[in-house]
């Protein structure tokens, strides 16, 4: 079992200053906040062999050049159940001896990328370090669960799988581990486009959503559809087998994807929690959805999970369509801009922040252009996303519901289509009404 202490990336506290909602006085915090983000950055392995080692190295002698804290590093990550105050010799025959069976059971729980990449790692005796590329994070999982090995020869960097795991490997009967691997990444899939859609959800919510979706699957019910508001909740359901291998599956691989964050949540959520990878501040939305009782999580079919475009999918390429073909911005610029606006919105930011991100980043040559631009993204786009902080839903299809049940606005980001500027987007004044949609004015609401 993995040690959910090493998962999570980072824990959150809730604080007043990150409230969704919460105007951000100074512009160069938003910078900080959203510059950068979706750009790759370079994986620091944890810890390399030390030593000359020898072309047949076994995974007790490769094990005989770590430090004792590398030790209790393999041990916590993995959740080995070992004594930490035992002499380093006894913890390098105990992890020596564990390490085998520990990597037999990993292999039945990956996904299809990280079996890619043990195929590429097994199919040579010396993989370079410089050739790892998109299996970086995958790589640096093997090092820290002690399966694979960063060894230096002649001045080169390689990785090395010990011959113990490499037989346990090549002896796995290869069409029953791949069934496995399909399973697993049927399951992963329907797990990372949940959080596309909800953004945040609690870790045993997230196993019966998960649950409950690979049964219509197994059963051939793709259109039947799903949601956190309407699932059968009951205690006995973590207990079942099935759940228990979704469980093991989805915590596996949210140890070493990019897509998937396993993050703890402290006061007042206290709990382990799944979120998707662009949320900036988990306890922000989790706060923003839990104060918003009258609406129902988006019912989502397993059609929808699997499909190959998100709902969302089209204002976003329309945007970036009219970005580059009203306003000649480059392809991959106009990408890079639509994307950070989405971060804007879906973490909950006031629109007049996106807004005012829109007029620093395009050159508009007069107001008209400028307007027309805004009027096409109201229309086309920013009420179009489907938003963390309303749990799915499109602020459009929120108020369209709202609308025909007679309730108040409650929408996390509406911004008129009709909307215009004269000179530069500014904040609405103290005493205007708030852009969140609360009712109260803003200086009661998102102006404190």
């Amino acid at each position: 079992m993995i040690n959910n202490k090493e998962i999570h990336r980072l824990v959150y506290y809730p604080s007043a200053d990150s409230m969704t909602g919460k105007m951000f006085s100074s512009k160069i915090v938003l910078k900080k906040k959203y510059s950068g983000t979706g750009r790759n950055t370079v994986v620091a392995y944890p810890y390399r062999v030390v030593g000359e080692v020898a072309l047949d190295a076994g995974l007790i002698d490769l094990l005989g050049f770590y430090a004792k804290d590398n030790y209790i590093q393999i041990i916590d990550t993995e959740g080995i159940d070992i004594k930490k105050n035992v002499k380093k010799e006894i913890m390098l025959g105990l992890l020596s001896e564990q390490i085998p069976d520990r990597f037999a059971g990993f292999l039945e729980l990956m996904d299809e990328t990280m079996y890619q990449t043990m195929l590429k790692i097994r199919d040579r005796q010396f993989f370079p370090l410089s050739r790892t590329g998109s299996m970086a994070s995958h790589v640096q999982h093997l090092i820290q669960c002690g399966y694979l090995y960063r060894i230096e020869i002649e001045g080169n960097e390689f990785f090395y799988l010990p011959p113990e795991l490499r037989k346990i490997l090549d002896s796995i009967e290869q069409a029953g581990l791949e069934k496995t691997v399909k399973y697993n990444s049927l399951l992963y899939r329907i797990g990372k486009n949940i959080l596309y859609y909800y953004g945040v959800v609690k870790e045993y919510d997230y196993q019966c959503l998960l649950e409950d979706s690979m049964q219509n699957f197994d059963r051939g019910n793709l259109k039947k559809s799903i949601s956190l508001s309407t699932f059968a909740r009951g205690l006995e359901r973590i207990n079942r087998p099935g759940n228990n291998r979704i469980s093991r599956v989805i915590n596996r691989i949210a140890a070493y994807s990019a897509q998937i964050n396993k993050v703890y949540l402290d006061y007042p959520a206290n709990g382990w929690y799944f979120a998707h990878p662009n949320i900036i501040d988990p306890c922000n939305i989790m706060f923003d959805q839990n104060r918003r009782q009258e609406i129902d999580f988006l019912p989502l079919s397993v059609n929808d999970l699997l499909a190959d475009r998100y709902l969302d999918q089209k204002p976003i390429h329309d945007l970036t369509k009219y970005i580059t073909e009203k306003l000649h911005v480059p392809y991959l610029e106009a990408v890079a801009m639509v994307s950070e606006w989405i971060l804007y919105l879906k973490n909950g930011e006031n629109p007049a922040d996106c807004i005012s991100s829109i007029t620093e980043r395009l050159k508009f040559d007069d107001i008209d252009t400028l307007n027309k631009m805004l009027q096409f993204a109201s229309a086309h786009f920013f009420n179009d996303l489907n938003q963390w902080v309303i749990k799915g839903h499109s602020t459009k299809s929120v108020l369209s519901f709202q609308g025909q049940k007679g309730c108040g606005n409650s929408a996390g980001v509406e911004i008129a289509e009709n909307q215009t500027v004269t000179q530069r987007t500014s904040r609405p004044g103290r005493n205007d009404p708030c852009l969140c949609g609360s009712g109260l004015k803003y200086k009661k609401c998102c102006g404190r």
